[in-house]
């Protein structure tokens, strides 16, 4: 739910994991065509805009977990999140028809892409900054989620060992 963003656009600090919760990193570095920005949801709930150049974190609870970005096409990350784990995603970005289209990676907080994100800190959203977007775009993440569980759209697994 929006009211789980971090408070204030800007930087934020780093929240580390808790012990009774998930830590999603989604990261964004700028080498992918820095002009396009994307829309986060969690199942269907709009959460974020995603800008290039900048991470965010989130602490979810642990459990099953739907992470979709909406770009040209829809990228869909479906698991189940355990409770002490960081998970870390990587948003890579490719010219589409039209377009930016994006693509979700779960990677290692090692991994290389996102090194000139490691230093940083993440990017916060003032949820009321969100609300205009979710009025716009939210019908569109409800839509492709309920496609999704009706087996209409196809996703990508978090795997247990994906969290670290």
């Amino acid at each position: 739910a929006l009211e789980d963003v971090q408070s204030d656009e800007g930087e934020g600090n780093n929240l580390g994991v808790s012990a009774d919760q998930a830590l999603v990193n989604i990261w964004r570095p700028s080498k992918f065509n820095s002009r396009a920005s994307f829309f986060v949801y969690f199942g269907p709930e709009l959460v974020t805009l995603l800008k290039a150049g900048s991470y965010q974190q989130f602490s979810v609870q642990p459990g099953p977990f739907t992470l979709m970005l909406q770009s040209q096409t829809w990228e869909i990350l479906k698991g189940t999140l355990e409770a002490g784990k960081t998970y870390n995603v990587l948003v890579s970005v490719a010219q589409g028809y039209n377009r930016a289209v994006a693509r979700l990676e779960m990677v290692s907080a090692n991994d290389p892409r996102i090194a000139e994100l490691a230093s940083a800190k993440p990017r916060t959203v003032d949820p009321k900054s969100m609300v205009k977007y979710v009025k716009k775009y939210g019908p569109q993440g409800k839509t492709m989620y309920s496609k999704l569980q009706t087996g209409k759209a196809k996703s990508k697994e978090i795997l247990a060992s994906d969290g670290e």
